[in-house]
């Protein structure tokens, strides 16, 4: 970790400026959770033989997938970019499991019970999970990092609350889970409910939490976080990954004993009686406050997906029986998807730190046919409070990637900040939560697992890889990959989707943003302030200890 190289002149660190006193009106509502699918339902595709999508060509749909990967078809997608389209969503499927013969699964980092799915008395989730007559599961974080038998650290989040309300249902079933590798945490985020209408799963960056919902532009709420749900094939693969936990988790057997009212379940029995085949889907009865039924690409039931995950290998500590090799698939997918890109790659990561996918990154940026990296991260203040010396590992890779392109001519950093406008504040804040990667606008990856090493091989992870079946709808501009990109663009940038819908045209807003963009160049260098003294880079003589504890505690690479 030197100082930046002598030829390469450091970038000065760019503060978020502040909110214009009179913010443009917005062009489109940003609060109507179905402004997105009326407003991409008039964009006009386009023309198949247009030379700027031809001269590349695209990846075949099933070829952005690694091998390794189950890959299902006909799953139907639906994105959410922000936590109050994606919770009423929530509430309508937990609304479909009303009977004994249903089930809802909740998988969570942390889980607030008082959260309001939806305004308005009766719209908690304790109040949609007291309604129902359905089993109820659980899986819940403990809260704590061990670094040894006699080391822990708590990390303040609290899920008690969440499992006792479970537990003290008479068909429900939680459990606390603290099973992990030394200094792994439980990070998957999932909602699976297996309801009336079939089973429908929810899963991304997105905790059942207030942060998503609340209005505190102080506090950069509501978090910018994207989910999807899933009805489909895949769907039972979300599922799955509960299932392998529970089953797995000791505690969890009382649990099932006490539901069924007897003793000494076998492993057979218990995966009957919590995990009962799911009613046919039926998609047209499952309910959506969201999105038009057939307007756009996210209701269309003909999507390639495969679900990907992270355990820890077993091989140190022992605390999975059905991954006692580990399971890196959340970042094969990601890896996959970076060196089969051919144009473009957007993403937005809570931190951005991971030298995995820094060195795959960079490899692809050298490439120089590759035209375009936009990376959209959370600002520095608010995510080095999780890692220390996030700073100096961002500004490794700003100078890595200024070795191959010093002009930032294919390359930009970006953060978010305050749109000063009361109306779009109610849903876009400026806390980025988000875990999505979209490569060259036909395959997208959204999950839990954030841009760092401990999220590719040691904390538990989850992710969904989605594209299309027919690879000509990227050529007409109405991939899932494209809808989603543009929904996130129009809430960042605030234009119009048609003028957002073709990646290479829209590059121009943010290299010169509009006064209704939310967005700042974060591209420099900054300042470190963990360094002794604060400084862009370590000193020689403090760098074998930044990079020791950066390897070996703060985000190590565990396979």
């Amino acid at each position: 970790m030197a100082d930046p190289p002598a030829a390469i002149a450091p970038i000065a660190p760019i503060k978020a400026p502040a909110a214009p006193a009179a913010p443009s009106p917005p062009t489109l509502s940003f609060g109507n959770c179905k402004s997105d699918d009326e407003a991409l339902a008039k964009v006009p595709g386009r023309n198949v033989e247009d030379p700027a999508y031809r001269k590349r060509g695209v990846v075949r749909s099933k070829d952005w997938f690694p091998a390794s990967r189950k890959v299902t078809s006909g799953n139907e997608i639906i994105p959410y970019v922000n936590g109050k389209c994606a919770f009423a969503d929530m509430s309508e499927a937990l609304k479909t499991a009303f009977l004994p013969e249903h089930r809802i699964y909740l998988i969570g980092w942390s889980v607030d019970k008082g959260v309001q799915l939806v305004p308005g008395a009766g719209g908690t989730l304790e109040d949609h999970l007291k309604n129902s007559r359905a089993q109820i599961r659980g899986l819940f974080y403990d809260g704590r990092i061990t670094l040894s038998p006699l080391i822990s650290i708590n990390t303040g989040v609290e899920n008690k609350w969440i499992a006792d309300m479970i537990n003290n249902l008479p068909n429900g079933a939680a459990v606390i889970d603290g099973r992990l590798p030394p200094s792994g945490i439980h990070h998957q985020k999932a909602l699976v409910v297996q309801g009336m209408f079939g089973l429908v799963a929810f899963l991304g960056g997105m905790d059942l939490a207030p942060s998503r919902v609340n209005v505190n532009p102080a506090a950069g709420e509501p978090w910018h976080d994207v989910q999807v749900r899933i009805t489909g094939p895949a769907a039972l693969e979300v599922r799955q990954i509960f299932e392998d936990r529970w089953i797995d988790h000791p505690t969890a057997a009382t649990r099932d004993e006490r539901l069924a009212g007897t003793t000494m379940l076998t492993s057979d029995a218990r995966r009957k009686l919590a995990f009962p085949d799911p009613a046919q889907l039926d998609r047209g009865s499952l309910p959506s406050t969201t999105w038009l039924p057939g307007a756009t690409k996210s209701r269309s039931m003909d999507g390639f997906a495969a679900i990907g995950r992270t355990f820890a290998s077993s091989k140190a500590s022992g605390p999975y029986t059905f991954a006692s090799s580990g399971d890196y698939s959340a970042w094969e997918m990601i890896e996959h998807g970076i060196a089969k890109a051919q144009r473009w790659i957007y993403l937005e990561d809570q931190y951005l730190v991971s030298r995995m996918a820094r060195k795959a990154l960079l490899a692809k940026l050298a490439d120089p046919n590759f035209e375009y990296l936009l990376m959209v991260m959370n600002g520095s203040g608010a995510a080095a409070s999780d890692f220390k010396f996030l700073v100096t590992q961002r500004n490794e890779f700003r100078r890595d990637l200024l070795k191959i392109d010093p002009q930032r001519k294919r390359w930009g950093m970006y953060i978010l900040k305050d749109s000063g406008d009361p109306e779009r504040q109610k849903v876009c804040g400026t806390y980025l939560h988000s875990k999505t990667w979209i490569f060259d606008d036909g395959y997208a990856i959204v999950g839990s697992a954030n841009c760092d090493n401990r999220g590719y091989t040691l904390d538990t992870e989850c992710v969904v890889g989605f594209t299309d079946a027919n690879t000509l709808d990227v050529f007409l501009g109405k991939s899932y990959a494209i809808e989603l990109r543009t929904r996130l663009w129009r809430k960042h940038i605030g234009l119009p989707h048609a003028q957002l819908r073709d990646f290479d045209k829209a590059i121009k807003f943010w290299r010169q943003p509009p006064p209704s963009a939310m967005i700042v160049d974060a591209s420099g260098f900054e300042i470190d302030s963990n360094l002794t003294p604060p400084a862009q880079f370590p000193s020689a003589a403090e760098a074998p200890a930044v990079e020791t504890a950066w390897t070996t505690f703060i985000d190590p690479d565990a396979r």
